[in-house]
Formats: structure tokens, sequence, C-alpha cells
């Protein structure tokens, strides 16, 4: 089994990390992709990154946003601002956005576990095998 994680996404150190690669990354045509483990961490990602970086393209994406919402991952930002798709591991396998150079992966993910012993499913935040980060890197 996958270990599971010890605290919170410091949502904040993620934000910080996107600023930088945006600050030393003069294209902004250069997209860039996080990873985070869930919907709710993918609504304050893109919070932090919006107050951060002023005149950015902030897309969520994640399953259960609806069909038009998860195509905005796909299209181009206006001129001179730069696209930050924050996702959860939909992304990962199923889904190539063309214009990613850059993705920041968080190291998590929330997957269903089951206790034999109570019978019990539930969701649980877990790091994620090397094989997933790798997969997650070749996104861009």
């Amino acid at each position: 089994l996958t270990p599971l994680v010890d605290g919170p996404l410091d949502v904040d150190a993620v934000a910080a990390l996107v600023a930088a690669i945006h600050e030393t990354d003069a294209d902004a045509s250069n997209a860039i992709l996080c990873f985070v483990p869930g919907a709710a961490e993918v609504d304050k990602l893109c919070r932090a990154v919006a107050r951060d970086l002023q005149g950015a393209t902030v897309v969520p994406l994640h399953g259960s946003l609806p069909p038009r919402d998860q195509r905005r991952a796909f299209q181009r930002p206006p001129k001179d601002s730069r696209k930050v798709v924050v996702s959860t591991n939909v992304a990962e396998t199923s889904i190539t956005i063309d214009d990613v150079v850059h993705v920041v992966d968080t190291g998590r993910a929330r997957e269903i576990r089951y206790n034999a012993a109570s019978g019990v499913a539930s969701l649980s935040e877990v790091r994620v095998a090397r094989a997933a980060t790798t997969q997650r890197a070749g996104r861009a």
C-alpha cells in the first residue's frame, strides 16, 4: 500500500513555487500544470495563484467539473497571460495539454482505501508512486 500523507498540503508554498517559475520563465505562453490531491486543494491553490500572479489565467481541472469547464484547460490564454492549470490526478494519464511546459507535482493523491476488518471504504490522501510522478512529469 502507498503510505498515507502526514499533514495538510502547504498551498502557499506551492503557490510560491508557481510564482517563482513564472518569474524565471519570460515566455508567458509556457503553461504550468500543478497536481494536487483533491478538488478542495484545487480550489485553494487556484485562489492563491490568482492572488499572487496578477493577470494569470488560472484554470481548475478535476472530475466533478462539468465538461464545459474542463475544456478550458485546453484553451489558449489571452496574449501575455500565463496559464496555470491546477488539477487532480485526472490529468495524470488521460489528457495532454499541449502548451504545458512546467509541471509542479505535490506528490499527493486521494484514493479509496478499503478496511477489510471494518468493511468500510474511505478516501485517503496518499503519496503517489514513483511511476505516477514520472507519468505526471510527462505531461510537459
